[in-house]
């Protein structure tokens, strides 16, 4: 998300929003990426030349989709398309460090780690019929044995353009990597599934001490 500025000044707050792309590793046919919203704050201190160091407290939603396809039994005679939509929701606190260049308008490539709490985890789940109708399985069932803490890297880039001497707006991408699996002994146990995402956002940020 939104770790970068390029106002020239040592300290700055960060208000940030966008979208996710998401999705698991090792990638398999049978899981597709989701979208999810993100949003944060974002503090940078900026005292040092061509450098930004920065520390963030971010909303990280996280997820999959999951197809099943079912041809009829004994049991259940009809049919269908079963899709799960698995959401996890983390409280994250990226560090990153950054290179910064320019001045009105200003770019920023930086690298970072995300120690991310689990907050809570949901599993909606619909069938389609022939491949038309949809049918709430079970509606939205809460997952509790996911696992509880993670750790991510991170790539960003971003671009920024100062609209006064306080304010700038910013653009941003990044990259995402868990380096630990949501699977545990009592949840999913047969896989080891990690979380990647490509997070778009956009924002304000503002001068908060000069130096």
């Amino acid at each position: 998300m939104l770790s970068m500025v390029g106002l020239a000044q040592p300290v700055t707050m960060g208000v940030v929003g966008g979208m996710s792309i998401c999705g698991i590793l090792p990638r398999t046919p049978v899981c597709t990426a989701a979208i999810r919203g993100s949003y944060g704050l974002s503090f940078n201190y900026d005292g040092i030349k061509h450098l930004s160091l920065s520390i963030g407290l971010e909303d990280d939603r996280k997820g999959f989709q999951s197809y099943y396809i079912h041809d009829g039994n004994f049991f259940d005679p009809e049919p269908g398309i079963f899709a799960d939509v698995f959401t996890f929701n983390y409280l994250s606190v990226p560090l990153g460090l950054n290179l910064r260049f320019g001045n009105h308008i200003y770019y920023l490539f930086g690298i970072g780690i995300s120690p991310e709490l689990h907050m809570n985890a949901f599993d909606n789940r619909v069938v389609s019929v022939n491949q038309t109708a949809q049918i709430p399985v079970y509606g939205r069932l809460e997952i509790h044995d996911a696992t509880k803490f993670d750790l991510s890297e991170f790539n960003n880039f971003t671009i920024g353009k100062r609209l006064s001497k306080r304010l700038s707006a910013e653009f941003a991408m990044k990259y995402q990597v868990s380096l630990r699996s949501i699977s545990n002994k009592q949840y999913l146990s047969m896989l080891n599934l990690r979380s990647h995402l490509l997070n778009l956002s956009v924002g304000l940020r503002i001068k908060i001490f000069s130096g």
